[in-house]
């Protein structure tokens, strides 16, 4: 991925961690860490600066612990997993209806390149938590369970950026009224 297309509203933030695989429990994880290399906590410890994590590890992830705001607006994140096949690319209908519901988000490829994350602006949350996981149908080729996760809505978390921009998406990262939009 290209960092340098990241939008500028979410590069400014001081919201960021470095990540890299670990296995955890016999499975790759994407762990998230501090600058040194050490373990960093989503629900302790204080984010970075874009420039103080990038080139460590294995990416870059964007803490939302306790809700982050940008020009007044909450930041939600959307990981979609499952929804890509990775040979042919082509997204599965609900990835693209997600898109198409959220077009003023940014959108990029997840490392894997098997799912998309979309990072939205919203003037409103929602006053119920979202369903956490929705199952949908898996892209044909992929490895990993078809869900749709929503970040940003206070529970301890971070959502890796790639930066590897899906072609259309918007930079600009303009804000929606609401999720239910």
């Amino acid at each position: 991925g290209e960092l340098s297309l990241i939008p500028d509203k979410l590069a400014d933030l001081k919201n960021w961690c470095a990540w890299e695989v670990k296995e955890v429990k016999g499975k790759p994880r994407k762990v998230p860490i501090h600058p040194d290399g050490s373990m960093f906590s989503t629900s302790r410890d204080t984010p970075y600066p874009l420039s103080a994590v990038k080139g460590v590890g294995s990416g870059v992830g964007l803490v939302l612990t306790g809700g982050v705001k940008v020009e007044g607006k909450h930041l939600i994140g959307f990981d979609c997993d499952a929804c890509r096949d990775p040979l042919t690319g082509a997204l599965m209908p609900w990835a693209d209806k997600l898109r198409a519901d959220h077009k003023n988000s940014y959108a990029e490829y997840t490392p894997s390149g098997q799912g998309i994350r979309l990072l939205t602006l919203v003037d409103e949350l929602p006053d119920h938590e979202l369903h956490k996981v929705r199952s949908v149908d898996p892209a044909d080729n992929s490895t990993k369970r078809a869900e749709i996760e929503t970040f940003g809505l206070g529970r301890a978390c971070y959502i890796t950026v790639s930066g590897d921009v899906i072609p259309g998406s918007n930079l600009e990262l303009e804000s929606v009224p609401n999720l239910s939009h």
